[in-house]
């Protein structure tokens, strides 16, 4: 089963992919190294990140997901699209940006799957 967990602390992000079923991950167009059958990435400076995650053997039953958290000083928007069903190999594309605070915005965390793929958008410790 292949699981991505989305965390942000400070207002940076971080993406990190298990080692099940993943092929890739690139975030603003560039190529996250694999280390260890695993990506993981730390953004370094507050600014919209974009990513796209690529996994085997996953299959698109749920539509997009939209998610606001609450955060300290600026709330935390992230938003993700699928790759349309029976596309291999599956797709998630995903923008995490900071927003002054909004109504609405929920503590979290918040979870997402389709077939053979769980995730989770939280806060990080």
């Amino acid at each position: 089963m292949a699981a991505i967990k989305i965390t942000v602390k400070d207002d940076l992000y971080s993406i990190a992919l298990d080692r099940w079923d993943w092929i890739g991950l690139s975030v603003n167009g560039t190529p996250v190294p694999e280390t260890n059958g695993e990506w993981i990435y730390h953004q370094k400076h507050v600014e919209p990140l974009d990513f796209t995650a690529t996994a085997n053997y996953v299959t698109t039953l749920n539509t997009g997901s939209t998610f606001l958290m609450k955060g300290s000083s600026k709330d935390h928007y992230v938003i993700i699209d699928y790759s349309e069903p029976g596309v291999e190999p599956f797709t998630i594309n995903g923008v995490c940006i900071n927003v002054n605070p909004r109504p609405g915005a929920k503590e979290g965390p918040f979870q997402f799957s389709q077939g053979k793929m769980t995730g989770v958008f939280e806060k990080g410790q």
